[in-house]
């Protein structure tokens, strides 16, 4: 596959049939798992993987909650299943699973996003910063990451802060808000709480 679309680089075709190929391999291998071991955490995961990537949360849900039921300590596990609470705006069954994947490793960039986002939607900013500045410190090009750090920072006043963090998030739409709005002579503390709004969507 990997051969296929660097022979084959930008190929709309190409790209098609490796697709289909990845697929198709993935198919193969959780149909062999299937087989071998029906009810192990692996096959939970990868079921609910697929039916993540399709839009069915819920079914999804049931699979990563039956993964955790049959390997607890399997790093990762958690996260899925906190993610998909996340998606769903369950926050309040969101965090523990969230908070055990970071009692595996704490390290994990999405878990800490995800909690640090959870507690700026509820304008619980000094819970919320210490996850959201790990997020970034983990990944710094995670966009989402550094706009609700932006949206944590600017809550607690610390608006010279808020506007650094915006301006290193090239790719955050909120930064090209706040630019635009000094640019047009807005106060930089006025943008700010143009660019970062303190209601936000589950």
């Amino acid at each position: 596959v990997r051969v296929l679309l660097e022979v084959h680089s930008g190929n709309p075709e190409a790209q098609f049939q490796a697709g289909r190929l990845l697929q198709e391999l993935a198919g193969a291998r959780f149909a062999r798992l299937q087989r071998l071991a029906p009810d192990s955490a692996e096959t939970h995961e990868l079921l609910g993987k697929y039916l993540e990537a399709h839009g069915r949360l819920r079914e999804a849900l049931a699979e990563y909650r039956l993964a955790v039921e049959r390997h607890p300590s399997g790093q990762g596990l958690h996260f899925l299943l906190g993610n998909i609470y996340w998606k769903l705006g369950s926050f309040d069954a969101a965090l523990p699973e969230l908070q055990a994947e970071l009692r595996l490793n704490p390290s994990h960039t999405m878990a800490n996003h995800r909690i640090g986002h959870i507690h700026v939607s509820r304008h619980q900013v000094a819970e919320a910063l210490p996850y959201l500045e790990k997020a970034v410190r983990g990944d710094p090009e995670f966009p989402e990451a550094r706009r609700d750090l932006g949206k944590a920072l600017r809550l607690a006043g610390r608006f010279e802060e808020a506007l650094r963090e915006l301006a290193s998030c090239e790719n955050c739409s909120v930064f090209q808000m706040l630019a635009q709005a000094v640019l047009d002579g807005v106060p930089v503390k006025d943008a700010i709480a143009c660019a970062i709004p303190t209601t936000f969507d589950a």
